[in-house]
C-alpha cells in the first residue's frame, strides 16, 4: 500500500511540474509593441509608469472616449491598434509617417485626426476600421488615396486639404459623405476634367470645399554657365481663388537628388547649383505657398527634371502661355500670371494585401495552442493514473508445507 501511495504522489508531482509552467506561460501577457518612443513615453506618463516599465495590451484596451496626443513629436502609430475601445484620436501636429497596416480590431473608433504630419502615403488598412466616420488628413504630403477607400461605408467627413493631390481617386464616388474638403491641392477641376467629373458624381449631402486649388510649377529646365548648372523656371504669381482670396508664393524650395538645398525668394527665377560632375541628377523646384490656416506649413508640389549634365542645356521660354482658371459655372476669372500648367496624373497605387493577423490575434492563438497542449498532457497523465489504480495486485497463494 505504501508503494502505491508513493507512486501516486510521484505521478501527481510530475503532472504539476509538466503542466504548470505551460499554463503560466500561456496566460502571461506579452508587452504591447509600440513603435514610437514618443508615444510610449506619453503613455507611460499617463499611466504613472517608470521609463523602463512595460505597457500591456489589456491596459490600453481599458481606455475609452477621446484621447489627445497632438504636438508630441510622434513619428509612428504602429501600436495604435491596441486601443480597441477608444472612439476619437487627435494626433495632429506631430511627425507621423507610418500607420498600422490593420485597424480591424478598432471597432469603436469613429474619429481620427492626422492633420499636419509627414505622411506621404495612406495605408490601405485604414479601410479596416469598420466604424470610422471622420478622417482628417489636412496638411500632409499625400498624392493619392488607397483604392480601398470605397470600402469605408461609414465614412461621413473627409478632409484631404493642403496635400499634393493632382487628381481625385475615382473610387471616391462610392462614398456617402456629409462633408468633403480638398482645397489647397493641385487638382484641375475645370469642366470636363477627370477630377471634376468625379467631384460631380460624389455623394456629399453637406458642405463641399474644393475650388481653392493651387498651381503647380509646370516646367523647369537648366543651362550651364562656365561649368555650373543653373536651374531656371517661370515665376509663379500669387494664385487667385474663386472667392477672391489668394495663395501667396513665399519662395521656392530647391532639391538635388531628393536632398533639400535651399529656399530662395519669391522673385527669383533661377538657382545656381554650382559645378556638378558628369552624370544624371534629379533636380526639383517647388513654389512654397502660404494660405490661411496653413501659415506654419509649406504647401509644395515638386516638379522634377532628370538633368543630364553637358556643355549646354535647353533654354526656357520667357513668355509661357498663361492659364485661366474657371469657376464652377465656367465663367473665366483672373489669369494666374505667367504660369503654364502641364497635364498632371496622380500616381497609380497598388493596394497591399489585407493583414488580418494583428498582434492581439497572434497572442490569442499562441495562448490557445499552449493551453490545448497542457490540457491534453494533463488528460493523458490522468488517464494513466486511473488505469493504474484500477489494476489489483495478484493475491499470493499460501504455501502449505506437507508433513513428513
Amino acid at each position: 500500500m505504501m508503494k502505491h501511495n508513493g507512486l501516486i504522489l510521484f505521478i501527481f508531482i510530475l503532472l504539476l511540474v509538466l503542466t504548470l509552467p505551460m499554463t503560466v506561460f500561456a496566460a502571461a501577457e506579452e508587452p504591447a509593441k509600440i513603435a514610437s518612443v514618443e508615444l510610449k513615453d506619453a503613455l507611460r506618463g499617463m499611466m504613472n509608469k517608470g521609463v523602463y516599465d512595460e505597457i500591456y495590451p489589456s491596459e490600453l484596451a481599458e481606455y475609452t472616449g477621446e484621447m489627445d496626443f497632438s504636438g508630441l513629436g510622434i513619428t509612428d502609430l504602429r501600436g495604435l491598434e491596441y486601443f480597441v475601445n477608444v472612439e476619437s484620436f487627435n494626433f495632429s501636429n506631430n511627425a507621423i509617417a507610418t500607420l498600422p497596416s490593420n485597424l480591424a480590431q478598432m471597432e469603436n473608433l469613429k474619429s481620427l485626426d492626422l492633420s499636419f504630419n509627414d505622411m506621404y502615403e495612406l495605408p490601405s488598412g485604414i479601410a479596416d476600421a469598420p466604424n470610422l466616420e471622420t478622417l482628417i488628413l489636412k496638411g500632409n504630403k499625400l498624392k493619392t488615396l488607397p483604392n480601398r477607400i470605397q470600402e469605408m461605408a461609414n465614412l461621413r467627413n473627409l478632409d484631404i486639404s493642403g496635400n499634393r493631390f493632382a487628381e481625385l481617386n475615382n473610387r471616391m464616388i462610392y462614398l456617402h459623405l456629409a462633408s468633403f474638403n480638398c482645397n489647397y491641392n493641385f487638382i484641375d477641376l475645370n469642366e470636363g476634367t477627370i477630377s471634376r467629373n468625379i467631384l460631380d458624381n460624389m455623394e456629399v449631402s453637406g458642405q463641399v470645399d474644393a475650388y481653392k486649388q493651387l498651381i503647380a510649377l509646370p516646367k523647369i529646365t537648366y543651362v550651364t554657365d562656365n561649368g555650373d548648372m543653373v536651374v531656371k523656371w517661370s515665376k509663379a504669381y500669387d494664385v487667385p481663388f474663386y472667392d477672391g482670396t489668394t495663395a501667396e508664393v513665399a519662395g521656392y524650395s530647391i532639391l538635388l537628388d531628393g536632398v533639400f538645398q535651399e529656399t530662395v525668394g519669391p522673385d527669383e527665377t533661377e538657382y545656381d547649383l554650382g559645378f556638378l560632375k558628369d552624370g544624371d541628377y534629379d533636380i526639383s523646384v517647388s513654389p512654397d505657398y502660404q494660405v490661411e490656416g496653413f501659415e506654419d506649413f509649406a504647401l509644395r508640389y515638386y516638379t522634377t527634371i532628370n538633368a543630364i549634365y553637358g556643355e549646354d542645356g535647353p533654354s526656357i521660354s520667357d513668355n509661357p502661355e498663361p492659364v485661366v482658371l474657371q469657376k464652377p459655372n465656367d465663367e473665366p476669372v483672373a489669369s494666374v500670371g505667367a504660369v503654364a500648367t502641364e497635364s498632371l496624373t496622380a500616381p497609380t497605387e497598388t493596394d497591399t494585401d489585407k493583414n488580418t493577423d494583428g498582434p492581439l490575434s497572434q497572442f490569442n492563438m499562441v495562448t490557445l495552442i499552449l493551453l490545448g497542449v497542457a490540457i491534453l498532457l494533463a488528460a493523458g497523465l490522468a488517464t494513466m493514473l486511473v488505469v493504474f489504480l484500477k489494476q489489483k495486485p495478484e493475491e499470493k497463494q499460501p504455501t502449505v508445507k506437507k508433513k513428513k
